[in-house]
Formats: C-alpha cells, sequence, structure tokens
C-alpha cells in the first residue's frame, strides 16, 4: 500500500478525505495492524488505482487484471454454480 501511495504520490491525509474514513484507520492499513473491511479495501483500491486482490496478498503486479490472475490459477479448482442453482 505505501509503494504504491508512493508511486502515485498519494499521501495518506488525501485517502482520508476519499475514503471518508479515519486518519488512524489509514495509519493502521499502511502499518498492517489492521487489515480493511471489504468495503474499505474496495475504496481503496479505487483510489490508488490498482486491484484489491494485489492490496490484500501482495501477489501480482497492482494494475494486473485480478479476474485474469483468479481465472488462471482457480481454473478446474472452483465451482461457477452449485448443483442447487442448476436444479438437481
Amino acid at each position: 500500500m505505501i509503494s504504491r501511495m508512493n508511486q502515485l504520490g498519494i499521501k495518506g491525509s488525501e485517502l482520508v478525505r476519499q475514503l471518508g474514513t479515519s486518519r488512524s484507520s489509514v495509519s493502521h492499513w499502511q502499518t498492517g495492524q489492521v487489515i480493511p473491511s471489504s468495503e474499505n479495501l474496495l475504496k481503496l483500491s479505487k483510489a490508488l488505482r490498482c486491484n484489491a486482490w494485489w492490496l490484500e496478498s501482495g501477489a501480482g503486479v497492482p494494475e494486473g487484471n485480478v479476474e485474469l490472475e483468479l481465472g488462471l490459477s482457480l481454473r478446474g479448482k472452483a465451482s461457477l454454480i452449485s448443483w442447487v442453482q442448476v436444479g438437481k
């Protein structure tokens, strides 16, 4: 998160303003003391112009297409629909 902020020249105070959260929340996210909620993670990914998967895991590249990355790694391992949805 900090490296992405540095790349974009975004300060913590700017994230506070954009996300509508507290300075202490942003500070805790930066230090890794607290993981943002899924709602804040999505807001954060938008503000930092990167995918949420990269922010949460550090895997891949910030601008990578998370759907493609996950699709390739999960191919054949995860059901897209359940049998209940199919009608069985």
